[in-house]
């Protein structure tokens, strides 16, 4: 692997450490305590509130979280930042946190840290040495095995609910990261390569694809009983503040993500009574009463409204 770049050279990299001092930041500003709640990933990234796709990155849990993403950050974005340019380096960063923190998010509850776009960095390297004269010994074999080894240790970790780890970010941001060095180096004379149209096609299609799964798609594979949760507590807030149609909208889509959650149905019930839609309300309040039978209050809710109501 080439030389690794003192800090005393830090000026001459301003994307990378700018990302760095800025995860750094963040990260310590959330474990002073403040509220953190807009730089979370949350469904609303998608649709209103794009930044969180970026700022979710930046947080991290602990401090061994923190000093590995930040000191990878450095050795492959320096590397990167040095032979492909600032501007390339901020566009492998976006796309690497908007493809890992998507995906993350389309099968759980999202995720935080830079784990993400340090696979991306990592797997862009992997590729780019096998195509590009600039990249021959980016990465050395012990490197490799570093992150094909913590990866598998990740979902082990995961599997045994020791540390929660985001490991589909970490496989899909490595994905992504192959991807794209198909798009940026080699040489399209080569007969035996990738052409770089194939990349760029590549990325387009990964990113329309963790995009459609983390939004209309989501309730098809996610598997979390936390993220109907995620959604209930936004429809909740909608509730008490009167937004009903707004309330209803977002209870409709944390029961698609956990149908057998009996407080969102109840509260549904409610929302659904305050807009005068009293039999969709009996039929909320009916499940809320089978999911939770032992509830006298939600069976008593139930029968208040006759049946035949409309």
């Amino acid at each position: 692997m080439q030389a690794r770049v003192p800090l005393s050279k830090a000026a001459s990299f301003p994307v990378t450490v700018g990302v760095a001092l800025l995860a750094v930041a963040a990260t310590l500003f959330y474990w002073s305590g403040r509220n953190v709640t807009p730089m979370f990933m949350q469904e609303r990234a998608f649709f209103a509130e794009p930044w969180r796709l970026l700022t979710s990155a930046l947080l991290h849990g602990d401090i061994f979280h923190l000093v590995f993403n930040v000191y990878w950050l450095w050795v492959f974005g320096t590397l990167l930042e040095a032979e492909l340019g600032a501007a390339w380096l901020v566009g492998l960063m976006v796309t690497f946190a908007v493809l890992s923190g998507s995906a993350q998010f389309a099968v759980g509850t999202g995720g935080i840290g830079l784990s993400g776009i340090g696979y991306g960095l990592w797997g862009f390297l992997c590729g780019a040495q096998r195509r590009d004269p600039r990249f021959a010994d980016a990465m050395d074999r012990k490197t490799v095995q570093l992150f094909a080894a913590w990866f598998v240790l990740c979902i082990g970790l995961t599997w045994a609910k020791i540390w929660q780890i985001g490991n589909v970010a970490h496989g899909v941001g490595a994905l992504a990261g192959l991807v794209a060095s198909v798009a940026l180096t080699g040489a399209e004379s080569k007969p035996r390569q990738l052409p770089k149209a194939a990349g760029w096609l590549g990325v387009a299609v990964l990113l329309g694809v963790c995009l459609l799964f983390a939004t209309s798609l989501r309730p098809m594979v996610n598997r979390d009983a936390d993220a109907g949760l995620e959604v209930g507590q936004r429809a909740y807030q909608a509730l008490t503040t009167e937004h009903n149609s707004e309330a209803i909208a977002l209870f409709e889509r944390a029961l698609k993500l956990s149908p057998s959650e009996p407080t969102l149905w109840f509260n549904l019930g409610i929302a659904y009574q305050r807009e005068q839609r009293m039999a969709d309300a009996r039929r909320a309040y009916q499940r809320a009463a089978q999911l939770k039978p032992g509830d006298a209050m939600y069976r008593e809710t139930a029968a208040m409204i006759p049946e035949g109501t409309r």
